[in-house]
């Protein structure tokens, strides 16, 4: 997996089509584009510490707009992640679920959460909110 460096945090590509990522673990953030405003930093930074996380411990993706891909073939459904998708389609990640914004799903020991782009969040009070209220309702809860 190729690695790059974009705003002082790794970017991640995405894996090759059917390869196992065993190296990936734990929380991964995936984008809709691969540079981020400052302030957009700032606050996936903030998303990440109210879930004990930071750039460091986290894998962030970048998935081109008309890249497609199939998660449950490069990860693990019996592996525990915790998969954000900001301003992405899920249909566009293979996986075939409610695309509500700011629900957890489940699926296997995987925990996804649908959210609108890091730069709506910014603008947007009550979306902000309906994410804070999912993490806490579905990844604090350990």
């Amino acid at each position: 997996m190729k690695n790059m460096m974009t705003n002082d945090f790794p970017v991640f590509d995405i894996p090759e089509y059917g390869r196992d990522s065993t190296e990936w673990s734990g929380t991964i953030v995936f984008v809709g584009k691969c540079t981020m405003e400052t302030d957009e930093k700032d606050l996936l930074q903030k998303i990440l510490a109210a879930i004990g996380k930071d750039y460091e411990s986290v894998q962030i993706v970048h998935v081109l707009n008309n890249q497609k891909l199939r998660l449950s073939e490069s990860l693990d459904v019996s592996v525990d992640y915790t998969l954000f998708l900001f301003g992405l389609n899920p249909s566009s990640l293979g996986l075939q679920i409610d695309p509500r914004f700011y629900r957890c799903l489940r699926i296997g020991k995987w925990k996804i959460i649908n959210c609108h782009t890091l730069s709506f969040l910014m603008k947007n009070r009550s979306a902000k909110k309906a994410l804070w209220e999912s993490m806490k309702n579905h990844l604090l809860e350990e």
